[in-house]
């Protein structure tokens, strides 16, 4: 990953998780300006190329999609992991989002526990899970309601962002994740 394009990212995410922290949302045109400069690092001369940050914004994209259907994601976090991906290709964004994910899941159980919710929360989840298992389709799931939405609600642009961190730093260090 060149200097150019880890610069880059990590500025992105820092600024996205900070906002997201603050406000719960990321703008618009945060994420508009982040894929526009990700694009421009990718054709740099030293870049990854217009077809690898095109795969890695895809990358981003399908991984938040149907959690974002399901409600468990905001649009906002779909967006800051297609302008990831489209930073880091297909291979370092997929390394970062499982991360993230992972870090992601245990913030939000963190939240949940603290707010005395950690059962329903577990709950709703054990339900998703089975019925997407057993109709594999998103199509019969239902959508959640006020209260389910706001279970363990996390700014979670802050846990992908650290992911991304993560995955910058082991493939500077010739680590491989995936």
């Amino acid at each position: 990953m060149s200097l150019l394009a880890a610069t880059g990212v990590l500025a992105y995410v820092a600024i996205a998780a900070a906002w997201d922290l603050k406000s719960r949302r990321i703008p618009n045109w945060l994420s508009g300006v982040g894929f526009a400069a990700a694009f421009a690092a990718a054709v740099a001369s030293d870049g990854i190329g217009l077809a690898p940050a095109a795969r890695g914004a895809l990358v981003g994209l399908a991984a938040l999609l149907v959690p974002f259907l399901l409600g468990g994601v905001g649009a906002g976090d779909v967006k800051f992991a297609t302008v990831a991906g489209t930073w880091l290709g297909p291979r370092l964004a997929l390394g970062a989002l499982l991360m993230g994910a992972a870090l992601g899941l245990f913030a939000a159980l963190g939240a949940a526990a603290v707010s005395g919710r950690f059962a329903d929360a577990v709950g709703r989840a054990a339900r998703l899970a089975w019925l997407l298992a057993a109709t594999l389709s998103i199509v019969s799931l239902p959508p959640p309601t006020k209260e389910e939405q706001r279970l363990a609600a996390i700014p979670y642009a802050v846990p992908l962002a650290a992911g991304v961190a993560a995955a910058v730093l082991l493939d500077h260090h010739g680590w491989q994740l995936i």
